[in-house]
């Protein structure tokens, strides 16, 4: 028989073993990719992670990122262009003791920096040439949340650089939803289409129009099919210093009624979510696995008066677009009109914002529009001549020269 002390001993133990396994982490994909000039690495988990950094690039020509406590991991990275830092990776996990290593191969000394960013939870390695403050530490690091979000690799823009003393502003364009975050589903035959890859496609088609006029440069939330919070993506777009964000998604309704069609525009207001039609848009563009009662940023006094000052603009885009987009007849006779609502999407200081509902993929005719390549390029052309008349109208230094207008023309 086990004396009491040794019973309650083991039962701690237990208590102790369980508490470890119920904070174990699972890794969900391992990324390397070159971003701005860094090498990057992200490690992306469901739970915050207990790691620790090593970097011994200077003698060794390694660094070593070590994450504790985890019962699960992929074995090889998803690599994004030609990490220039990087010759080589290695992923072991050793199952017993639960802890997971990486270990870069590095082509000199770096200077390594290290952040864990929410939404989803991932831990970010940056590596750059040379030998910095942190180039030959060891660095114990807590799960802080940081600061500023700074945008993916595969959320940078393919830009020119401008003509010298040429006028040009940025438009971000956000292709709502993706990854395991599908949006509204539609049928279209025995094909089941989803929302996240109607918008990637027809922001490519916008990204390629604007790409093309000197005037502009671009920028994307996202470029594959990866999922994105609602409030990274306005933090990507602050990253990358937009001078208006364009969000573009596809309408739904629930139940047997599936009559709804046509499009929509909504820009950022406080205190609009009070029609119904309102309140279930918000509902449905606001539904983000990231975002919990408890994460979910905090609009203060001073930033709400911001964006309710910046929404004033917004609603000056919206209408530029908004005509824009009803000069062609079916917009014009299945337009929904202007309308605003508490969007987080829209939840930006720097920039006017609009979010843009193309149409329903609950509707079986308009299900089938929204796939269709021509569709699809009809509705860039007209959101991008939306774009160049919001300039038009408010900016008199937008160039208005021949090239501009043959641009504009080409365009609708």
């Amino acid at each position: 028989m086990l004396h009491p002390a040794r019973v309650r001993i083991l039962l701690l133990l237990l208590l102790l073993s369980f508490a470890h396994l119920a904070n174990a982490a699972v890794v969900k994909e391992i990324r390397l990719s070159e971003f701005e000039g860094a090498t990057r690495l992200v490690v992306e988990l469901d739970s915050e992670p207990s790691y620790m950094v090593s970097n011994q690039s200077a003698s060794g020509g390694q660094v070593t990122v070590e994450l504790h406590n985890v019962t699960s991991s992929p074995t090889t990275p998803r690599q994004f262009g030609n990490p220039a830092l990087v010759n080589e990776t290695s992923i072991r996990l050793t199952t017993d003791e639960r802890r997971l290593r990486i270990r870069l191969t590095t082509t000199g000394p770096v200077s390594i920096a290290d952040q864990v960013l929410a939404s989803p939870t991932r831990l970010v390695v940056d590596l750059t040439r040379g030998s910095g403050r942190r180039g030959a530490e060891i660095v114990a690091s807590k799960p802080e949340p940081a600061p500023r979000y700074v945008a993916p690799p595969e959320a940078q823009p393919q830009s020119r650089p401008a003509p010298n003393g040429a006028w040009r502003k940025k438009i971000v364009i956000d292709p709502g939803h993706g990854g395991s975050h599908k949006g509204a589903i539609g049928q279209v035959g025995r094909r089941t289409v989803y929302e996240k890859e109607v918008t990637m496609q027809v922001a490519v088609r916008l990204e390629r129009l604007l790409q093309a006029d000197p005037r502009f440069d671009v920028g994307l939330t996202r470029r594959t099919d990866a999922y994105l919070g609602l409030q990274e993506r306005t933090e990507i777009a602050a990253q990358l210093k937009g001078a208006l964000f364009v969000s573009l998604h596809c309408n739904a309704v629930e139940g047997k009624s599936q009559t709804a069609r046509g499009f929509e525009i909504w820009t950022w207001n406080r205190d609009s979510n009070t029609s119904a039609a309102a309140r279930a848009i918000s509902r449905m563009e606001n539904d983000d696995p990231g975002v919990t009662r408890n994460n979910n940023r905090i609009l203060t006094t001073m930033m709400t008066d911001a964006l309710a000052s910046q929404s004033l603009v917004s609603r000056r885009l919206a209408k530029a677009v908004s005509e824009a987009v009803t000069a062609d007849p079916y917009f014009r006779k299945y337009d929904r009109g202007v309308h605003s609502a508490r969007f987080k999407v829209l939840e930006n200081y720097d920039m006017p914002s609009i979010l843009v509902e193309m149409g329903f993929l609950t509707h079986t005719e308009e299900a089938k529009l929204l796939v269709d390549d021509a569709f699809q390029q009809r509705m860039a052309r007209l959101l991008y001549s939306g774009i160049v008349s919001y300039y038009e109208t408010t900016d008199p230094r937008f160039p208005r020269g021949p090239n501009a207008n043959s641009l504009t023309a080409r365009a609708k």
